[in-house]
């Protein structure tokens, strides 16, 4: 996918914060009307679909872009509900965070960046993590954080 203007792509998630801070982040995001971090519009503009060739796909928008931040795949744009995600990397360490549009968000790190054939390890664990999230019927009710604080 092609970068928007001003979007490099570069993140630097590994290594300052942990997967409970990042999913904390990530579920920040969930109810656009109502986020604490930024207003509705800063959302819709960081999650817009790109102008020009970097929003398209063999010339027609694709299913997915970059965003500015962000990997989003648009679900019902006018309800506020994308699917989400970034991958970061560091030498020696990988990151995956995904905000979904039905609320489900986790974060996977990892102490190396690649096995030694040069596989990513982040990239590689995306797919295996939705099929037990899709599975999944039963989630804990309450505000977990504060169990798992450091």
């Amino acid at each position: 996918m092609s970068r928007p203007e001003g979007c490099t792509g570069r993140s630097r998630t590994t290594g300052i914060a942990s997967a409970a801070d990042l999913v904390r982040f990530v579920d920040a995001f969930n109810d656009i009307r109502n986020c604490k971090l930024l207003g509705e519009g800063s959302i819709r503009a960081m999650y817009a679909r790109p102008a020009g060739t970097p929003g398209l796909e063999n010339g027609k928008p694709g299913p997915a872009y970059y965003g500015c931040g962000w990997e989003v795949r648009p679900v019902a744009e006018r309800q506020g509900k994308y699917t989400r995600w970034h991958f970061g990397m560091l030498r020696g360490s990988s990151t995956l965070f995904v905000g979904r549009d039905d609320g489900i968000n986790w974060a996977a790190v990892f102490n190396s960046d690649a096995d030694r054939a040069g596989n990513e390890f982040a990239p590689a664990i995306d797919g295996p993590l939705h099929e037990p999230a899709n599975r999944t019927k039963d989630w804990p009710d309450g505000d977990l954080y504060k169990k798992i604080a450091l």
